[in-house]
């Protein structure tokens, strides 16, 4: 299924988003430690992984700036404009994702995540998984 991710502050993306089986996290890893990978999709992937930590990390905020970060991650996430060359769309599918299973998984997390709030239990956004 993955061909592509790479750690998310130091937390490895397979661990959030739980691919479901070994050889997506090998194939992971591989593509983190290849030097021969394109820029181009070293780039991507940062943007990717960046929008995951926002959304991760802000859905619960409390102030502007942080409610900001998380709907604008959440806004580019659901965006299904393949029109422009870095939408989370063509991210997920240069780097051998699929953008609807990535989203689903996503927007899993989040429900998740809410219904732990709701019952007075956080949900670490480094730490949760989302199983696919």
């Amino acid at each position: 299924m993955a061909k592509a991710l790479a750690s998310l502050r130091g937390a490895k993306v397979a661990s959030i988003l739980h691919v479901g089986n070994l050889l997506a996290a090998r194939q992971i890893e591989t593509f983190r430690r290849d030097d021969h990978t394109e820029p181009e999709k070293r780039l991507m992937l940062a943007v990717l992984e960046d929008a995951v930590a926002c959304f991760q990390k802000h859905i619960h905020a409390r102030t502007d700036a942080g409610k900001r970060m998380f709907r604008d991650a959440e806004d580019w996430i659901l965006e299904e404009n393949s029109r422009w060359p870095f939408s989370f769309q063509n991210i997920c599918t240069a780097l051998g994702l699929n953008p609807k299973y990535m989203r689903q998984g996503l927007l899993h997390w989040k429900v998740k995540s809410c219904r732990h709030r709701q019952n007075g239990r956080h949900q670490q956004p480094l730490q949760g998984h989302v199983v696919f």
